[in-house]
């Protein structure tokens, strides 16, 4: 039988604004209760967790700003060269050197409370996991191309068990239904996006995928109290984080964070605090044009546009 449905991206729509009503600071912080831990973040801007941009000076940049920082794996890179042991001890010495520079030149003792790091579903994953555990780590993202799998939610489920004042973030997944079994099993914030970013080829090679918002919009249909998404991929622009926070809780960026001179190998001449304090300052308008004083507010009465063809090109004009 063949199903097809038509979905869109943020390209495809706008925001209808709204009587602006209020006067005041527009805030942006997100706190998440996890057992007895509040993990709270400053923004919702997360720079991606691939090897070439979250690396020990982004991690460093985001929790001076008490925002939160997802360290990779190397999948990309290390996994294709080295052994798994190799892989491990990479990440353990990227913790001690956080650590040490956290602990001894910028005095946050508590950088664990936004710090995370990536992991597998393999076998020596779980390794991995205990062994960060062990290092005090708390905050673990769980990553498989094929977020709606078993392997991904055995994952979710044991570091949930190994303790419930874990965050756990995993994906990644395009659809409501798979955002939940992730939700139920145990993980806090879902991963959502599937090839959304023009870095990444996964659609182009496995011909599977859902346009961003619409794969925002499936989710966030399934999302309870206490229970977060993230967006992955798909943004361009300072509106299109706008639109990504009207169904997620953090958006997750490549094309964003790769500009700024913290991101390896980068040539920028700018820091990611000012990047991310110019996206913010657009954000801000954006809720003042949809009249709500907060992120969450911003998920309450969703009113968009669809375009045309010739709507579209009315916004590119010159």
């Amino acid at each position: 039988m063949l199903n097809i449905s038509e979905s869109i991206s943020f390209q495809d729509v706008l925001l209808i604004p709204k009587h602006n009503s209020y006067s005041g600071n527009i805030s942006t912080e997100i706190s998440i209760n996890r057992g007895e831990i509040e993990y709270s973040f400053s923004q919702p801007l997360v720079p991606s967790n691939s090897f070439l941009i979250t690396d020990v000076k982004m991690a460093i940049s985001l929790i001076t700003k008490n925002s939160l920082a997802i360290f990779h794996d190397g999948f990309e890179y290390y996994r294709l060269s080295y052994s798994e042991v190799a892989i491990k001890a990479n990440l353990l010495k990227s913790l001690r050197e956080i650590r040490d520079i956290c602990l001894n030149f910028i005095n946050r003792p508590d950088f664990l409370k936004f710090l995370g790091f990536t992991v597998g579903v393999g076998a020596e994953d779980y390794d991995t996991v205990q062994e960060l555990y062990n290092q005090g780590v708390r905050i673990f993202c769980v990553e498989h191309i094929v977020g709606d799998s078993d392997a991904v939610l055995a994952m979710v489920d044991f570091i949930r068990k190994l303790d419930n004042q874990n965050l756990i973030i995993a994906g990644n997944v395009v659809t409501g239904k798979a955002a939940k079994s992730l939700w139920i099993t145990g993980a806090d914030i879902v991963k959502c996006g599937f090839g959304a970013s023009s870095r990444d080829n996964t659609r182009e090679n496995t011909g599977c995928g859902v346009p961003q918002l619409s794969a925002l919009i499936d989710c966030a249909a399934e999302k309870s109290r206490g229970q977060y998404l993230l967006s992955n991929g798909g943004v361009n622009t300072p509106g299109d984080v706008v639109k990504a926070l009207c169904f997620a809780d953090f958006v997750m960026s490549q094309r964003l964070f790769e500009t700024s001179f913290e991101a390896p190998s980068s040539n920028a001449k700018f820091s990611v605090d000012s990047m991310i304090t110019s996206i913010l300052k657009e954000v801000m308008v954006g809720c003042r044009m949809q009249n709500v004083a907060n992120l969450r507010a911003l998920q309450e009465d969703v009113s968009m546009v669809r375009l045309t063809s010739s709507g579209i090109l009315e916004g590119r004009l010159i």
